[in-house]
């Protein structure tokens, strides 16, 4: 995969995730959040992970999707850290790499 911008990606994933959320991509912003924001729930998290595995080209592992968007979050509640900007950075920083 050629490198890509922020914006390059960002703009394919509003689209991915416009989608699957069944919303206009051009109102998803990188402050948008999956869940709080969209309704998101699970079933949804998978189909967005496979969009983007199919959209991008590499593979990831659903546990690892979650942690390196949320991080570890004490206790355990990341759906605040859910955002399209983090979402956006994960995808940049596989960029190059085979599978995670």
């Amino acid at each position: 995969m050629a490198t890509m911008t922020f914006d390059d990606v960002f703009a394919k994933l509003a689209r991915i995730v416009g989608d699957a959320m069944r919303v206009d991509a051009s109102t998803v912003t990188p402050e948008t959040n999956l869940i709080y924001d969209l309704g998101a729930e699970s079933i949804d998290l998978v189909d967005i992970r496979f969009r983007i595995e199919a959209a991008f080209g590499f593979q990831i592992d659903q546990r690892a999707f979650i942690l390196a968007i949320a991080g570890e979050v004490p206790g355990g509640d990341v759906t605040g850290m859910l955002t399209m900007r983090r979402v956006t950075d994960f995808v940049l920083r596989q960029n190059g790499r085979e599978a995670m």
